[in-house]
């Protein structure tokens, strides 16, 4: 990965020809809660997130997905620049989307990253043990609510556990205060820890205050539970957050008749138009599930693909237009059919 930052130009995972670990990525990347941002950091300059977002100053049309969009929302607009007219495709997964990146969660792999945090600018077992250990305490306090709604105030366990973490990171909070170093790079290092802790108190405390309007429940399964706070209806957020400040398109083949109201649209000001379409799907249209290929995250899963693809573009006589979920698995299927068609065992 290091080798790989050398000689990239966007930093982009997408662009590697292989898959690094959760672990190997996580100890070369920075998250949007322990990025110090550009000027305080010693990296600033050629980090490749800052890069991408001067380019996106100067650009005409930005290209994101709705998660990312729904923190830029959630964040008061911190995360890309000024714009004037917003386009929304696949308006039908808006709700759910920003419900899920405007509310907050609380689960053991963020007291995980703090601890990895906390490791690269403390030296006091005292301090970074207690953190380390707390996604065990926060596992115990809610596997028993999974799939469930929790009342307000929480009950006891997820209280207690709560109040808790939170002084363990206040602890580590203090021990951070205290470093006081004229070097660059532990500067970044305790910025960023600092930074990871306060987001995660920020987040206890939002869910210890139980926010009107927000609904709690525990997501997740017995090993890896998360608590999420989320709101009850995103239609104010988004009515301060998005159509109060710019023009909007909402377009989708499947958009609700009752999409506006619930995202906070005023009924009066926003136009509906619903175009049809001219092709007869019931005559002219097949579904077809594969559900004989392995899993996704098995190794085989990519040749099984191509086979299939192959298979599938030689029974309809060609004329195919194939979708993929990123530029890496197109650029890997047209390798292979390339590779099929040169052999000759597909028209």
């Amino acid at each position: 990965l290091v080798g790989w930052a050398g000689s990239t130009d966007s930093g982009d995972q997408a662009t590697l020809s292989w898959a690094p670990s959760d672990k190997a990525w996580q100890a070369v990347s920075v998250g949007s809660d322990e990025c110090p941002g550009a000027n305080r950091c010693p990296m600033g300059k050629v980090c490749f997130a800052e890069l991408a977002r001067q380019r996106a100053q100067a650009a005409d049309v930005i290209v994101v997905n709705m998660h990312l969009y729904g923190l830029h929302v959630g964040t008061g607009g911190m995360i890309l620049p000024d714009h004037e007219v917003v386009v929304i495709d696949e308006a039908h997964q808006l709700e759910d989307i920003m419900s899920d990146t405007v509310g907050v969660q609380i689960a053991g792999g963020r007291f995980t990253a703090l601890t990895a945090a906390l490791k690269r600018v403390l030296d006091d077992p005292a301090v970074v043990a207690p953190i380390g250990e707390a996604p065990t305490r926060v596992r115990d306090a809610l596997r028993a609510h999974v799939g469930e709604r929790l009342p307000t105030p929480y009950p006891a366990d997820v209280q207690e556990m709560l109040v808790d973490v939170r002084g363990r990171i206040e602890k580590a909070q203090s021990a951070l205060r205290a470093i006081d170093t004229d070097v660059e790079d532990a500067k970044a290092r305790k910025l960023r820890a600092q930074q990871l802790a306060t987001r995660l108190q920020e987040t206890i405390d939002s869910a210890l205050s139980g926010r009107e309007g927000y609904v709690s429940f525990v997501s997740g399964g017995p090993e890896y539970p998360r608590l999420e706070i989320a709101p009850l209806a995103v239609g104010e957020v988004l009515a301060n957050g998005i159509w109060a400040q710019r023009t909007a398109v909402l377009c989708s083949a499947t958009i609700p008749t009752s999409l506006g109201s619930r995202v906070g649209l005023p009924a009066a000001e926003f136009d509906e138009l619903d175009v049809g379409s001219p092709f007869d799907y019931e005559r002219h249209a097949l579904l077809y599930c594969a559900v004989h290929l392995p899993d996704p995250r098995t190794p085989r899963f990519a040749t099984a693909v191509h086979d299939e693809l192959a298979a599938l573009i030689t029974a309809a006589g060609g004329r195919t237009l194939a979708l993929f979920t990123s530029w890496k698995a197109m650029d890997a299927a047209a390798e292979k059919e390339a590779v099929v068609v040169k052999e000759g065992t597909t028209p």
